[in-house]
């Protein structure tokens, strides 16, 4: 018997409780469940739980019990990744920077200490989980042991993933235990164990591969001959990537950050995406399917349309083998569609893959049929044949159609199948031994001595067939796009035009004025009998304007040390070492006599160097040192203070940069010598640094464009918010050069933006020029207050400030009453 985490195919989107306000938990749940997805991945991050050692944090957000019930409540199974370590782009990959202050300590070996350090954090977080596990009717399927550990050079990759399966299975963990691939190295990950479950990473270098199938099919093998179902942990979000996962035979498709967020608080992470280091935006979005502020983009409706697909014909994708297929071509000419075919006992499934950049249309036969596909670029269409369904009658119906299947559904002697293409005609054939009695609507139906064929458009229309044993056949026709914007209302029909449609699957059937966003298109409805009938919509409501924002800024101190937690050394600690494990921390010390500069051999991750008061440097070394020569020479007695930011621990290894290492520090991590004499500086004070939210400076003025600041200098910017008829998806979005920026909104930090060229800071891992207005911090009045702290690392200016809304379609408004749903039959 094949390992699997379950017995459905599984979509699976990755949903971060810790990365979305709690108040947008169950939009976002409802949402991933409204794409079709059935799972959630969600990775469980140490620190975020125990930000200092013992002091463990589970409410205010951080409710990880409420967020897993909220996700079975909706429907949702979940693979829960405790970690230790997740990675996630996480700061230190969830590892707690406390840790690091020991430096003995062997980080993700299978060793005694560490493992020791682990059960601890699972003997809090796996009691959460264990009540919730499927085995306790619960929502979690599987527990997800560390995280991507072929990329990390585990000395006994199969002793330490052992001891973890051993520790949670001896904590009562009973559903099955999965082991994430991080670049397909299996015995890298897990020494090939076989007590755990491997879900591998895809991440193809570009979704247009002809040579993808290759490396698809030879994993499908390899998971077959060890024994489990192929399912990814992770992969892209395109569409193309997605389907193409699919046609090859992977039962399990985890799309990673399907479900944007935001770093709230001081969580973002350094790593080596492209530079040693890169840093981390506070936006952490990769282009999914929703935003961090919950908007519905275009790959939403393509994700409807695929898990539609899959679900449609569940059975197939579940026991089906793939293989490519070269389909015979009826224009006489080389197709230019990839293809790939699932067979099965239960029927067969046909996948078109278009690799090019132009759309294909091509005339092939496929399933038995004569088809025209039409395939936009970088997209797909299937086909299928030989679906059966047998009638209460005992007749037995044969289907095959050359567009995607999108609905069906029985219900006596009613069978209601929905089909959608992207252009162009479809056909669809029904092989029965029963004959057809009589037949309706757009499509133009055909018999012969074994069955019928109907052609038909893509898009709105309805064809209903009747056969002489009382069968009735209903095939709802509808373009991809009309497809992915097509809402189920129980026991009546479709709408056809909402962009969303909350908890479609409740609506009773007396609700009333049932308001549906629509964009600036109208909504069709086609009952389950395949009337249709269209509903105009009520009003189109104009965009109300984005609010603009009057800018008032001056120059100011907004830098203040902590003094009641201040501590000495001879020789400077690191932030950590003085129990500061995030922001910001000073440095200071006194040097007598005559110097002319520093040098430092190890720092991190940001640090301005400031004698007597007078700016003399910033540098961003990467845990490396840096000499910092003054622009002149000091004499008597000199003060030294050097403001150093931490940017968050790496949450991947690298030896490209010492601050990239497992376990490294931040702060001031080595020695720091007089110039040119090489002297130590000796007797350090350090102290946390914090914002000084009443600063000191001139008076505040309006601003004009672009606001300069001088190197090492501040400037702090306020202004009001009017929130007016826009209150969600608002984006403060910040351009200029050459400095750093903090941002609050209503008092609280929503995060940070770092501008170049000055110091070549390389922002990944989302937008970097734009902070998420969030919508649980603002205001229930009509105004909210907006303030911005600059920090130059060089003479830099902010060239432009502006609030803009992701979701920036027209939106329409249809009022409906399900009761009123109810259409006449077809004529």
């Amino acid at each position: 018997m094949m390992k699997r985490i379950s017995e459905h195919y599984l979509f699976v989107s990755s949903l971060f409780y810790f990365r979305i306000p709690e108040t947008d938990w169950l939009d976002r749940l409802q949402k991933v469940k409204a794409a079709g997805y059935n799972a959630i991945d969600v990775y469980i991050p140490w620190n975020f739980h125990e930000p200092t050692r013992g002091d463990y944090r589970f409410t205010n957000g951080a409710d990880v019990g409420k967020f897993l019930d909220m996700a079975g409540d909706v429907g949702l199974m979940v693979i829960a990744r405790p970690g230790p370590y997740i990675c996630s782009e996480w700061d230190g990959g969830a590892l707690p920077y406390w840790l690091n202050t020991d430096t003995s300590l062997k980080f993700r070996q299978n060793d005694e200490r560490w493992l020791a350090e682990v059960a601890r954090w699972y003997d809090v977080v796996l009691p959460i989980i264990l009540p919730r596990q499927a085995t306790n009717g619960g929502s979690v399927i599987a527990v997800q042991v560390e995280n991507e550990l072929d990329f990390y050079p585990c000395a006994d990759p199969k002793g330490y993933i052992e001891s973890l399966y051993h520790m949670a299975r001896a904590r009562g963990v009973t559903v099955p235990i999965t082991a994430c691939i991080g670049q397909g190295d299996i015995q890298g990950a897990t020494g090939e164990s076989d007590l755990v479950i491997p879900m591998v990473n895809i991440y193809p270098s570009s979704p247009d591969d002809p040579a993808l199938d290759v490396k698809l099919d030879e994993y499908v093998a390899y998971a077959k001959a060890h024994g489990f179902v192929p399912m990814t942990m992770e992969t892209n979000r395109d569409i193309l990537t997605l389907s193409r996962l699919v046609g090859t035979g992977f039962i399990g498709i985890s799309p990673y950050l399907m479900t944007s967020g935001v770093h709230m608080g001081p969580w973002s992470a350094i790593n080596n995406w492209g530079a040693f280091p890169s840093y981390l935006t506070t936006d952490y979005d990769f282009g999914g399917m929703i935003s961090a502020d919950g908007t519905l983009r275009a790959s939403f409706y393509e994700q409807r349309v695929l898990t539609s697909t899959v679900f449609a014909l569940e059975e197939i994708f579940l026991k089906g083998t793939s293989e490519s297929i070269e389909p015979l071509s009826l224009a006489d000419r080389e197709n230019k569609l990839t293809y790939r075919r699932l067979t099965s006992d239960m029927g067969n499934v046909t996948f078109a893959f278009n690799l090019t950049d132009e759309q294909v249309t091509e005339a092939v036969s496929v399933e038995g049929l004569n088809a025209q596909l039409i395939v936009p670029p970088k997209h797909y269409t299937t086909a299928f044949s030989d679906v059966r369904w047998t009638a209460p009658t005992d007749s037995t119906y044969h289907f095959s159609a050359t567009s995607n299947l999108f609905y069906r559904h029985a219900s006596g002697h009613q069978l209601v199948m929905l089909v959608a293409g992207h252009a162009g005609t479809g056909l669809l054939r029904v092989d029965a031994d029963v004959p057809l009695s009589t037949s309706a609507g757009d499509g133009k139906v055909q018999c012969d001595e074994s069955g019928v064929t109907v052609q038909f458009q893509h898009g709105c229309g309805a064809t209903q067939l009747q056969f002489n044993d009382g069968t009735e056949i209903t095939l709802i026709t509808l373009s991809m796009h009309e497809a992915g914007h097509a809402w189920l209302v129980p026991e009546t029909g479709w709408l056809i035009g909402p962009r969303y449609l909350r908890d479609a699957d409740k609506l009773a059937k007396d609700t009333n004025e049932m308001v549906l966003d629509v964009g600036d298109e109208s909504v069709r409805f086609i009952a389950l009998s395949g009337a249709i009938r269209e509903i105009p919509a009520d009003h189109v409501l104009p965009s109300p304007g984005l609010p603009q924002v009057d800018w008032r800024g001056k120059s100011a101190t907004v830098l203040q040390a902590n003094m009641d937690k201040r501590t000495t050394s001879v020789n400077p600690p690191s932030m950590e070492q003085a129990g500061i494990g995030f922001k910001r921390a000073i440095y200071t010390a006194t040097v007598e006599g005559q110097f002319d500069g520093l040098q430092c051999s190890g720092a991190a991750d940001m640090i301005w160097v400031y004698a007597n008061g007078v700016f003399e440097g910033s540098f961003a070394p990467g845990g490396r040192g840096f000499d910092c020569i003054f622009a002149r020479a000091y004499q008597g007695t000199t003060k030294l203070e050097l403001i150093v930011e931490s940017w968050g621990h790496t949450n991947f290894h690298d030896e490209g940069a010492p601050s990239l290492l497992t376990g490294a520090q931040k702060g001031i991590t080595g020695t720091v010598t007089q110039l040119p004499a090489g002297e130590p500086i000796f007797n350090w004070g350090v102290a946390p640094v914090e914002i000084a939210l009443s600063a000191q400076g001139a008076g505040a003025h309006t601003v004009q464009y672009p606001i300069a600041c001088q190197a090492g200098g501040h400037f702090r910017l306020s202004g009001t918010l009017p929130i007016g008829a826009v209150k969600q998806g608002l984006y403060l979005v910040v351009s200029g050069e050459n400095g750093r920026a903090d941002v609050r909104l209503n008092g609280e930090d929503i995060g940070r933006i770092w501008f170049g060229p000055h110091l070549e800071p390389r922002m990944v891992g989302g937008r970097a020029d734009r902070l998420w207005l969030r919508d649980d911090l603002l205001a229930v009045d009509e105004t909210a207050e907006i303030e911005i702290d600059f920090f130059a690392t060089a003479d830099g200016y902010l060239s432009q400030l502006s609030v803009e809304q992701e979701d920036q379609w027209t939106k329409g408004n249809v009022t409906v009453q399900v009761a009123q749903l109810q259409a006449s039959r077809i004529s």
